[in-house]
């Protein structure tokens, strides 16, 4: 049995996955975002959008990229912002 991934690891994955890729293609990755913190943005989002197209349910792929636990969190802070 596959040991689960954290999303730190999944992240970091997709992060050099997405470097190598550029790196291959001669894409200059400090010309396309405007710092290191914008492509882990790009990178967190690009995932997630990622699970969700592959028909992951939003909750879980929320928790996927977040850890477990983040979309209840969220939703919760969330609903007592607005109470």
């Amino acid at each position: 049995m596959a040991t689960p991934i954290n999303s730190t690891e999944l992240l970091n994955k997709v992060q050099t996955f997405m470097i190598d890729f550029a790196n291959s293609k001669n894409i200059r990755l400090d010309r396309e975002f405007d710092s290191v913190e914008q492509f882990k943005q790009f990178v967190i989002a690009f995932t997630f959008k990622t699970l969700r197209e592959i028909g992951i349910e939003t909750d879980t792929a929320f928790d996927i990229v977040f850890g477990d636990g983040a979309y209840a969190k969220l939703a919760e802070e969330v609903w007592a912002a607005n109470q």
